[in-house]
Formats: C-alpha cells, sequence, structure tokens
C-alpha cells in the first residue's frame, strides 16, 4: 500500500475516534438542560440554562483533532513526493527531496492583495513539486483553494487543512460549546402553561458563567428566557426544554486565517476535509506506477 493511503487510513480512524468521543458527549453525559424559575415566583419568570457536566479536555477531543489534521495533511505531502519522484529523470537530489511537499495556495499575499493566487503557485511549484509531470501540475493546481473557490476560496478544505494543521504544529485546536438550531418547549410534555416574551438566540458560544450558585455549584448558561403562567391555576404546570449544543471551532484557538469556522461543528468540517483529500489522491494517483 502506498504510504499516502496509510496516512489517510490513519487520518480516518482517528476521526471515527473523535466522531465517538464527541457522540457520547453530546448525546451522552456531556451537558444537561433546565428550566429554572426565577427566585421570585410572583415574576413568573423562567430561564432555559445549560450545565456543562463533563469538560472538553484537551485529551482525547483536542489531541484527536491534531492527529487526524497532521495525517491527513502528510497524505498530501507523501503523495507530492511519489510523484516528484515518478517524475524525476535519474532520482530526485538530496536537496530537492528535503523541499518536496504538496503546494497549498491561497488567493491574497501577504500584503493584502488579491488575485496573488497564480503567481503564487507558479513560485511555490517550482519549490515544492518540481519534477513532476505537467499533467500532474495542472491536476494540483486546478485543486488549488484560489483555483476552486474564488472569491471564497478561505472556505475550501483544502484551505481549512492547510491552516489548522500548521496552527496545530504550534498549539491546541480546543472545541467550544456552541448551541444551535431552535431553543424550546418540548411539545409532547409540556402542559397546563401560557407563554409569553420567549427570548432565546442560535449560534452562540455556551460559556459557563464565572460566578458560582450557591453551595459551590456552578450558575450555568442561559440560553433562553421567558414568562410562563399556568392555563389552570389550580393544576401543575408541566414544562421540558429541548436544546441542542455541538462542539464547535473555539475563536480562541482557531488562526487568524479562517475566522469564518468559529462555532461550525467540527465532526463536520474534518468530514469534509477527509473527503477532499481523498478525491485529491483519487486524482493524483493514477500518475504512480502501479505498485509503491
Amino acid at each position: 500500500m502506498w504510504a499516502h493511503d496509510l496516512k489517510l487510513q490513519r487520518a480516518s480512524q482517528h476521526l471515527k475516534e473523535l466522531e465517538g468521543e464527541i457522540d457520547g458527549w453530546v448525546k451522552g453525559d456531556g451537558y444537561s438542560i433546565r428550566i429554572e424559575p426565577d427566585p421570585d415566583p410572583q415574576h413568573r419568570e423562567y430561564e432555559i440554562k445549560a450545565y456543562i457536566l463533563r469538560e472538553i479536555t484537551e485529551d482525547p477531543f483536542s489531541l484527536l483533532i491534531g492527529d487526524f489534521l497532521q495525517n491527513a495533511r502528510a497524505a498530501l505531502d507523501y503523495i507530492a513526493f511519489a510523484l516528484c519522484e515518478a517524475g524525476a529523470e535519474g532520482g530526485l537530489s538530496d536537496e530537492t527531496a528535503l523541499n518536496v511537499g504538496f503546494p497549498v495556495v491561497g488567493d491574497v499575499d501577504r500584503e493584502g492583495f488579491s488575485g496573488r493566487g497564480g503567481d503564487r503557485f507558479d513560485q511555490l511549484a517550482s519549490q515544492k513539486i518540481p519534477t513532476v509531470t505537467k499533467p500532474v501540475r495542472t491536476a494540483i493546481e486546478e485543486s488549488q483553494p484560489y483555483y476552486t473557490g474564488g472569491e471564497f476560496w478561505a472556505y475550501e478544505p483544502l484551505w481549512v487543512l492547510h491552516e489548522l494543521a500548521r496552527f496545530d504544529r504550534h498549539r491546541f485546536l480546543h472545541p467550544a460549546v456552541v448551541h444551535t438550531g431552535e431553543v424550546r418547549l418540548d411539545p409532547a410534555v409540556t402542559r397546563n402553561v401560557r407563554v409569553r416574551d420567549f427570548r432565546f438566540t442560535w449560534g452562540e458560544r455556551v460559556i459557563e458563567e464565572p460566578d458560582w450558585g450557591e453551595h459551590g455549584a456552578p450558575s450555568g448558561a442561559v440560553l433562553a428566557t421567558f414568562t410562563a403562567l399556568p392555563a389552570d391555576p389550580k393544576k401543575e404546570m408541566q414544562m421540558k426544554p429541548l436544546a441542542d449544543l455541538i462542539l464547535g471551532f473555539s475563536i480562541d484557538t482557531l488562526p487568524p486565517t479562517v475566522p469564518s469556522l468559529a462555532g461550525d461543528e467540527v465532526g463536520l468540517v474534518l468530514w469534509k476535509v477527509e473527503r477532499v483529500v481523498k478525491d485529491l489522491l483519487g486524482t493524483l494517483a493514477p500518475h504512480l506506477s502501479a505498485s509503491p
């Protein structure tokens, strides 16, 4: 099996393990959602609050994110090396081999000017993939974020991989808890209730409040507030909250080159990266010899 296939295989294993950890946190013991009344019963005010039950630690979450990124990025570098070897007459020199890698180019240069993708690719390709054949060079250029993404090149999964892997080499990418979708009362359970002034926001980062409540218990994070009165004052109100939390990328640990990822679901972003790398390897592999 080719080295790039082994690296992608390992990346996929890490991603599956990460998805299992995330699923266990989201659907298992990661958090709880509660309805809490205002201490003053005269106000009839209620809050839907999230309580983080299990801390999102570097191990396993951040480590698995990094392991996936480094192996997925390495798969591209491995196939770049194999393609350079295949296209080099007489083999690669030691100096050339040290510089080989898969180029990933955006459309903005260091001075902030756009429209620079083509020129920057030419420059980087001469250093990173100097001995590949012309069809291979064309295929690699056509995969570039500036080439495929237009003005939205920074959203391309290949660029996301390049930047996150580069950043992760020096620091952890730590997920944040984000609530997404609608926060509401469960209609299957809610009975004898009249609700008004229901207020919530979505796509917000959930942060446990720094202050602590009575008996050393955390105060939780408010997802929504509302007023509720019993439809029949002689009967008890029944209410159950519905709210979804996800593990998204934290703006605090993202590289500034991909701020659009803040709050995006970690598993979904990395799945898109995996698919792009797999497709790209499939495009380039036919240019190699029959066996490694």
